[in-house]
C-alpha cells in the first residue's frame, strides 16, 4: 500500500512540473518569427636605440569609492581578467526553468555543462553602422568596475605622474606616455597587453644638462600617434628650465619613432625651435601628419611678452621625414591656425587659444577644441572652452596680430585641458577637467553643441585623455591629485575602460525561453551596467511581432539567490512595467497603468503572461564555488504596450551581493533617472 502511495505522489509531482512548463510555453507563442542567424632611464636618450624592459606593472588594490567605480586591482585583477573563459569541469551549471507564476521561485537542478559561458559586453555589439547615431543627442558612458585602475608612483617610477596619453598599437597592445611632475623633467613610456597591467616603464625623453648656459633641458606634455603603417611617432615639448621665456632658441619640439611597437626608439630629432607647450599629433585621412601646439615664442621674440599664446601647426607629407614650415630661428612662428584676443596690455595685443586637440570628423571637417585663458583684473584667471572648425585643412593662416579664424564657437562653458574623440557610431566625446574633476560631454557629428556635463571620475581629473577602443568602448586616462599644492601632495594615474550606451535596435528574432542564449549572436546590441561592483550585465532585446524578449548576461564571481535585475519598460503612452528576475528564478511583475512616470508605487500584477528563465554558471550561495555568472531570458507579450511608434523606453537596475561585504549594491544607468521615463534609453522595433 505504501509503495502505491509513493508511486502516486511521484506521478503527481511529475505531472505538476510538466504543467508548469507547459503553461510558460503557452504564454510564449511557439510560432517562429524571422529566425536570426542573425626604468630605468637610458644613459643617453639620443643613443641609437632604447630597449623595452620585460617586467610587469599592475595597479595596486584600493578601497571602492561610492560613485567612483573603483575596481579590484593588483592581485585581485587576476581573477577578473578573463571574463569570458569557459567554466572548469568541476563547475556546475544550474538551470532555472521558466516561471509562469510571479513571486514563486523555481526548482533548480545542477547540470554539468562545460559549454555554458556567460558572455561580456565585448562579446556582443559587433561592428555597427558608421554614423548611425551622429545626430542622436542621447548617449552616456558607463565605467567598468572590473577595468578601473589606479597606478602609484612606485609602479610608474615617477614621483609625481601627470599627462597620460594612451594609444593602441598595430599589434593590438597598448602604449602609454606620461611625465614626471606638473611642469616635468622627464617623459616616460610603457606598454601592456591590457590597461590594467603594464611593463616596467622607461624614460623616453630624459632631462639633459645645458652646461653652456648653466641650465637643464626638460621634456614635458608628450603626445603620440600610431601611423597607418604601424610606426609610432612620439612628439614632446622641451624647454630650458630657468631660461625658457628668456631664451626661446633653447625650447622646441622633439620626436622619436618606433617601428616595432614600442620596443626600440630612434634618436631624438628636433622638428621645431621655440617655446611651446602641449603638442597634439594626428595623421589625417590623406596620410598627412600634423602637429598642433600652444605657440608662445613669437610674442616673446618680437614684443618681449610672455603671457600670449595661440595655436601653431607644422605638417609633414612624407611620413615625418621633413616638416613645413621648418622653424629654426626667430621669430619662431609656425603656421598659426588660431588665436583669440583676450586683452591689450601696454599697447600689445594678448591672445589665447592653447592646449589644442584636433579631430578629423567623419564628414571631413576638422574640429579643434582649445582652452582659453581670460585674464582677471583681480583674483584668479578663468578658463573656458572654444571650438574651432576648418573645412580647408587649415590652409588659411591667421596673421601675427589678428584674431581668427571666424569659424568658431567661443566661451562655450568653463573647461580646461580638452580632449576630443569620435565613436564609429558618430557621437563626439569631449573630456576636460574643472576643479580637479574630469568631466565628459557628448556632441553630435558636427560638434556644434554639447550635452550636459557628466563626471567621468568623481574624485580626480587633470590633463586627461581618451582613446576609442572599439565600436562602443573608450579608455579614459587622467591624473589623480591628493593634497594638491601641499608638501605631501601625491599624484597617481587613473585609467578605466568605459562603455557607450545609446539607443539600440531590437533584433528580429524568435527566442526559446530557456536561460540559454544560443539564438543571440555577436551582432546583438546591448546596454551595459557594471560600474558599482564586480558584477556587470549586458542587456539586449529581440522582437518577433508577438513578444518582446530580453536577454541579460551577467558576469558575477559570487552568485546569490538575492542577485537580481529589475527591467523597466514603457511606451510612454500606455503602461509602465517592472519585471524583476532573481538569479534563483523568482519572478515578480509590477505595473503603473496609464502612467508616464513613477507618480505612485507600482502595483503587483500576476496575469501578464510574462515568462522568464535563468541559467547559472556556478552554484548559488556557495562561497566555495568559482561562479562565472548567470543568464536571464524574459518573454513579454507585446500587447501590453502601445507599439504604434515602434519604440520601447527602457531602464534597468542590477542588484548584487558579494560575499566580501555582505551588502546588496544597486547599479543602474548614471544618466537615466527612474522617475523620468522620457529620459530613458530606447529600443527600436522592426
Amino acid at each position: 500500500m505504501k509503495k502505491k502511495i509513493c508511486l502516486l505522489l511521484v506521478w503527481a509531482l511529475l505531472l505538476a512540473s510538466a504543467l508548469v512548463l507547459l503553461a510558460c510555453e503557452r504564454e510564449t507563442p511557439p510560432e517562429p518569427g524571422e529566425t536570426g542567424s542573425d626604468t630605468a632611464a637610458p644613459s643617453d636618450p639620443e643613443t641609437e636605440k632604447t630597449a623595452e624592459t620585460a617586467d610587469d606593472t599592475s595597479a595596486e588594490p584600493r578601497e571602492t569609492n561610492a560613485g567612483t567605480t573603483a575596481a579590484p586591482t593588483g592581485a585581485e585583477t587576476a581573477k577578473a581578467a578573463d571574463t569570458t573563459s569557459e567554466p572548469r569541469e568541476s563547475d556546475a551549471v544550474t538551470t532555472v526553468p521558466a516561471v509562469p507564476e510571479t513571486g514563486k521561485p523555481a526548482e533548480t537542478e545542477a547540470i554539468p555543462d562545460s559549454d555554458f559561458t556567460v558572455r561580456s559586453f565585448s562579446d556582443f555589439n559587433a561592428a555597427g553602422t558608421v554614423d548611425s547615431h551622429a545626430s542622436d543627442g542621447k548617449a552616456a558612458l558607463e565605467c567598468s568596475y572590473r577595468e578601473n585602475y589606479e597606478f602609484t608612483s612606485s609602479l610608474l617610477k615617477a614621483t609625481k605622474s601627470y599627462y597620460p596619453r594612451v594609444k593602441k598599437m598595430a599589434d593590438g597592445r597598448y602604449i602609454m606616455f606620461y611625465q614626471q611632475g606638473q611642469h616635468s623633467w622627464n617623459v616616460y613610456v610603457t606598454t601592456g597587453d591590457e590597461i590594467g597591467k603594464w611593463k616596467s616603464p622607461t624614460v623616453l625623453f630624459a632631462q639633459q644638462s645645458l652646461p653652456e648656459v648653466s641650465d637643464t633641458r626638460c621634456y614635458m606634455t608628450c603626445d603620440a600617434v600610431v601611423l597607418s603603417n604601424g610606426d609610432i611617432l612620439a612628439v614632446t615639448s622641451f624647454r630650458a628650465n630657468k631660461l625658457y621665456t628668456k631664451r626661446p632658441e633653447l625650447g622646441g619640439l622633439a620626436v622619436r619613432r618606433s617601428t616595432d611597437n614600442g620596443k626600440t626608439w630612434s634618436p631624438i630629432e628636433v622638428i621645431y625651435v621655440g617655446v611651446n607647450w602641449e603638442p597634439y599629433v594626428i595623421e589625417t585621412s590623406t596620410g598627412e601628419i600634423q602637429v598642433f601646439f600652444t605657440q608662445i615664442s613669437p610674442k616673446i621674440a618680437q614684443e618681449n611678452t610672455t603671457g600670449s599664446s595661440g595655436v601653431g601647426m607644422i605638417r609633414s607629407t612624407d611620413g615625418g621625414k621633413t616638416w613645413t614650415p621648418n622653424v629654426t630661428d626667430s621669430p619662431y612662428r609656425a603656421h598659426t591656425v588660431a588665436q583669440l584676443q583676450t586683452k591689450t596690455e601696454n599697447g600689445v595685443k594678448i591672445f589665447s587659444d592653447q592646449m589644442p586637440c584636433v579631430l578629423e570628423l567623419h564628414n571631413g571637417t576638422m574640429a579643434m577644441a582649445v582652452e582659453d585663458r581670460y585674464p582677471a583684473s583681480s583674483g584668479k584667471d578663468t578658463y573656458a572652452l572654444s571650438m574651432i572648425y576648418s573645412t580647408d585643412n587649415w590652409a588659411t593662416e591667421v596673421g601675427y596680430d589678428e584674431q581668427g579664424p571666424s569659424n568658431r564657437k567661443t566661451k562655450m562653458f568653463s573647461a580646461a585641458g580638452p580632449y576630443l574623440a569620435q565613436f564609429p557610431s558618430g557621437e563626439v566625446l569631449l573630456t576636460y577637467h574643472w576643479s580637479n574633476v574630469l568631466y565628459y560631454r557628448f556632441a553630435n557629428g558636427d560638434v556644434k553643441s554639447y550635452s550636459t556635463a557628466q563626471k567621468a571620475f568623481s574624485d580626480c581629473g587633470y590633463w586627461g585623455s581618451s582613446l576609442i577602443d572599439g565600436d562602443r568602448r573608450v579608455i579614459i586616462a587622467t591624473n589623480k591629485r591628493t593634497n594638491a599644492g601641499e608638501s605631501n601632495e601625491t599624484d597617481t594615474l587613473r585609467l578605466a575602460r568605459f562603455y557607450l550606451n545609446h539607443a539600440l535596435a531590437a533584433k528580429r528574432l524568435a527566442v526559446t525561453i530557456d536561460g540559454r542564449s544560443a539564438e543571440w549572436d555577436e551582432k546583438t546590441e546591448t546596454f551595459f551596467i557594471g560600474s558599482e561592483t564586480q558584477a556587470q550585465t549586458s542587456i539586449g532585446m529581440a522582437y518577433d511581432g508577438t513578444n518582446l524578449y530580453l536577454l541579460a548576461e551577467t558576469l558575477d564571481d559570487y552568485v546569490t539567490a538575492g542577485d537580481k535585475i529589475s527591467f523597466y519598460l514603457t511606451s510612454n503612452s500606455r503602461a509602465l512595467y517592472r519585471v524583476t528576475v532573481n538569479a534563483d528564478g523568482t519572478v515578480a511583475v509590477a505595473y503603473d497603468e496609464g502612467k508616464s512616470s513613477f507618480g505612485s508605487a507600482l502595483k503587483d500584477k500576476t496575469d501578464t503572461g510574462i515568462c522568464a528563465a535563468v541559467a547559472v554558471s556556478g552554484k548559488i550561495d556557495d562561497p566555495s564555488s568559482a561562479d562565472q555568472g548567470y543568464v536571464i531570458e524574459v518573454a513579454i507579450p507585446a500587447a501590453l504596450f502601445d507599439l504604434s511608434k515602434n519604440k520601447i523606453s527602457f531602464n534597468a537596475i542590477l542588484y548584487n551581493k558579494d560575499a566580501q561585504n555582505g551588502k546588496t549594491v544597486s547599479d543602474t544607468f548614471d544618466t537615466a533617472s527612474l522617475t523620468a521615463p522620457s529620459g530613458w534609453f530606447t529600443f527600436s522595433l522592426s
